[in-house]
């Protein structure tokens, strides 16, 4: 009986150490297999593209972002970037626009009608330095009419392209003939050195040189007929107090300067035309758009008061590319109670307040407009500033 329980005993503990012994093989961990079981390899393939792939990405990351970088650093490049009417007049213009303002051919001024009979070598407008405040430094492009008061306008508004118009041709050879000074003088003091007779032979080669035949011609009469008269003028003005009109091209070294660069640097151009019909002008409003330059400068002497405003005229001026700050520069016959210097107001008008007076329909001229709507400036009675039409005028 005891050895039966003993055997029994023994077998009841094998069979449970068996047991035991197998689940502690089915618990064995997979990367410890037993002896049969085959060695698992470790996937290798796919723990090494896992980071290929990683650096795959890092790398599109970073070019896509350096690309997004670069493509910024070009916007700024072009922001900053200025156009060729916002660096030096001495930067030399692109052929292509060159090409354009070569173009320019202005009217035929065989068939215009004169207002009177005298041709203006010399300007007798002496104070016009009361509008250099309020054009200083603006830029864009200057057009204007008459001689050489331009000169100090354009200069002090530091334009970028000078156009000059005028229906007389002798004027427009004055022009020339200072163009040539201009380019030979080294200071103003040369230019009245110039205008004597003793030195028309030497510039009638300059001007056969630069210009065509016909050019030439009127250049040399212009020179040898008018210069002494022109060197008058220039003698007694020069001698006023700055304070009287005596600040201009020639007595201010700075001014005088800045025009000899223009000049140099062929930003300044001529065509003949009349304001009256407005061709010209039609021209140079469409060539200053094709040039992407604004026009932040009119200069209109008192040629307006002569007559009513036409119907060309009118087209003329709202077709010009006006700046946002481009004003018009005028003077005006009002009387003797409204005048300095001579007899003549100075008035200066916003470009869109004038283009509205050019949509305003009636017969009237700038006379009209300074005699009933003038507005002086700072309470001087010669110098004002002429407004939009008023309500009542539109109708």
């Amino acid at each position: 009986m005891i050895r039966t329980n003993f055997y029994l005993t023994c077998i009841v503990f094998s069979l449970v150490f068996s047991c035991s012994n197998s689940e502690q093989k089915d618990n064995y961990p997979k990367n410890n297999p037993d002896k049969n079981s085959k060695k698992e390899k470790p996937d290798t393939q796919e723990n090494s593209t896992e980071p290929k792939q990683n650096k795959k990405v890092e790398k599109k990351k970073k070019s896509d972002s350096e690309k997004t970088i670069a493509k910024k650093v070009e916007k700024k490049k072009k922001k900053k970037e200025k156009s060729i009417w916002e660096k030096s007049v001495a930067t030399e213009l692109p052929t292509e626009y060159k090409n354009k303002l070569k173009g320019l051919k202005g009217e035929k001024l065989k068939k215009i009608k004169r207002v009177d009979d005298q041709h203006y070598y010399i300007s007798n407008e002496t104070r016009y330095d009361l509008w250099y405040p309020h054009i200083k430094d603006m830029g864009g492009a200057y057009v204007g009419v008459g001689p050489d008061q331009n000169y100090s306008l354009a200069s002090i508004a530091k334009a970028k392209l000078v156009i000059l118009i005028d229906y007389d041709y002798e004027v427009l050879s004055t022009h020339r003939l200072y163009m040539l000074f201009f380019r030979e003088a080294e200071k103003p003091e040369d230019i009245l050195e110039f205008l004597k007779r003793k030195h028309v032979k030497k510039f009638k080669k300059l001007a056969q040189k630069h210009y065509n035949a016909r050019q030439a011609r009127w250049v040399s009469a212009i020179h040898r007929g008018a210069g002494n008269f022109i060197r008058k003028h220039h003698r007694s003005r020069s001698r006023r107090k700055k304070q009287k009109g005596g600040r201009y091209w020639l007595t201010d070294p700075k001014i005088f300067a800045y025009w000899k660069k223009l000049v140099e640097n062929d930003r300044v151009f001529l065509a003949p035309g009349d304001l009256r019909t407005g061709k010209a002008l039609v021209e140079i409003g469409n060539l200053l758009k094709k040039l992407k330059i604004k026009l932040n400068l009119l200069y209109l002497s008192n040629a307006e008061e002569f007559w009513s405003y036409t119907k060309e005229f009118r087209k003329s001026i709202i077709n010009l590319p006006f700046g946002d700050k481009g004003l018009v520069l005028r003077t005006v016959v009002i009387g003797k109670k409204y005048a300095i210097g001579w007899k003549f107001h100075y008035a200066l008008q916003k470009a869109r307040d004038f283009i509205k007076w050019m949509q305003t329909p009636g017969s009237f001229s700038s006379k009209t407009i300074a005699r009933k709507h003038r507005i002086p400036i700072d309470g001087k009675p010669y110098l004002s500033r002429f407004p939009a039409p008023p309500a009542s005028e539109k109708q």
